[in-house]
């Protein structure tokens, strides 16, 4: 009887580290320009991307809460996050420190690790850390997947005494915080704070241009009866929607309302007006562009009520909230829209004192059969 023959089975394993595929790799200050086309064109990079910007969104929004100033962005901060990420997914931990001689090292500390990041040009001081991963991947779209990862890595560390204290400490006066999603699920997330805002390399948040090319079509598109041939006059349906929203607020159906703020509404429609037209969603803009009114919302307040904010800022706590939605161009719920809207914009900050000064700013534009609504509310309180 002869011998059963021997099977030999190979098995060919074509790897790419632990799932980051060609993303598993280090970038430096002059591999800027490359991370701006990998946003453009590739959905793992846009979701990443939108994640930081909402992040930096959130935790500014917390920080006024808690009469705390807002941090500015930096992309190198941000890049030098990114590399963090890279490192810690690579090798499989969650560490502050990077232990040399392990794949993808770029600096035991986050001070090495920025050095690298700007090829020893950084002139930011770093004051604070704080990392996690987590498998908060969720949703259909960018936009509801990068959302899910932003709000869950908030709430992640502010329920941590220490990483919270480090979101809200007054010694943070800007910050970078980057989000790596692996094919496998896996969510990496760092945040890098500094304690001086001005470095000698200029810097821009342009995760900004991120949500240009993806949150357009990824936003929740809210549903409303149409009707054939049937198209709203704008300039009326953002009259009725704007009272629509301050009814809601005082929970009357009178358009009347007295938290209504003539400064703050002229600031939020400036802005809203800039949003639409740049098709973005941004708590900033840039000089130079059209309908450009003031860099920042403080200074448009500022310049919307004549200098008065700025000699009384210090009595009153300020917040932004911006959202975009698209309804279809037919015979619009305005109560439903206007519910959809507040919860949009109080799922960023609920202004539940009803002493609190209100602005909206809603800027509609009509693309075949939708309508495009950009939103934006500025709220005023005064210190406890």
């Amino acid at each position: 009887m002869k011998k059963p023959k021997k099977i030999l089975l190979v098995i060919f394993i074509l790897s790419f580290g632990r799932g980051t595929g060609v993303y598993a790799q280090l970038y430096t200050l002059s591999k800027l320009p490359e991370l701006h086309q990998l946003a453009k064109t590739d959905s793992i990079e846009k979701i990443n991307f939108c994640a930081s910007q909402i992040f930096h969104q959130l935790i500014n929004s917390y920080r006024r809460r808690f009469n705390q100033d807002t941090l500015a962005w930096d992309d190198l901060l941000w890049l030098t996050c990114r590399n963090h990420n890279t490192w810690q997914h690579e090798n499989g931990v969650l560490s502050h420190h990077e232990k040399p001689g392990t794949p993808f090292f770029c600096g035991e500390n986050p001070r090495d690790r920025y050095l690298f990041t700007t090829n020893q040009q950084g002139k930011h001081q770093w004051s604070g850390e704080n990392t996690l991963y987590n498998y908060s991947r969720s949703g259909k779209t960018i936009l509801e997947i990068a959302t899910t990862m932003a709000n869950y890595a908030f709430k992640q560390w502010a329920e941590s005494p220490g990483h919270n204290i480090n979101m809200l400490s007054s010694t943070h006066k800007v910050h970078g915080t980057a989000f790596t999603l692996s094919s496998g699920g896996r969510v990496y997330a760092t945040d890098l704070f500094a304690s001086n805002r001005v470095g000698n390399i200029p810097t821009k948040f342009f995760a900004t241009q991120v949500q240009t090319h993806s949150a357009i079509d990824t936003l929740g598109l809210v549903q409303h009866k149409q009707q054939k041939n049937c198209k709203p006059n704008l300039k009326q349906l953002d009259t009725d929607l704007t009272n629509q929203l301050y009814a809601l607020h005082t929970n009357s159906k009178s358009p009347n309302v007295t938290a209504k703020n003539k400064a703050l509404e002229k600031a939020s429609e400036k802005h809203a007006a800039y949003m639409s037209h740049r098709k973005i969603l941004s708590h900033n803009e840039t000089k130079n562009n059209q309908n450009f009114f003031a860099e920042t919302f403080e200074k448009r307040v500022i310049k919307s009520s004549h200098g008065w904010f700025y000699l009384k800022q210090r009595k009153y706590i300020l917040s932004e909230e911006i959202t975009y939605l698209e309804a279809t161009s037919g015979d619009v719920d305005m109560n439903k829209l206007a519910v959809t809207i507040q919860q949009k914009l109080d799922e960023q900050y609920n202004v539940q004192d009803p002493k609190t000064k209100l602005g909206y700013g809603i800027s509609l534009k009509r693309s075949k059969n939708k309508l495009c609504i950009y939103v934006t509310r500025l709220s005023l309180s005064k210190r406890i």
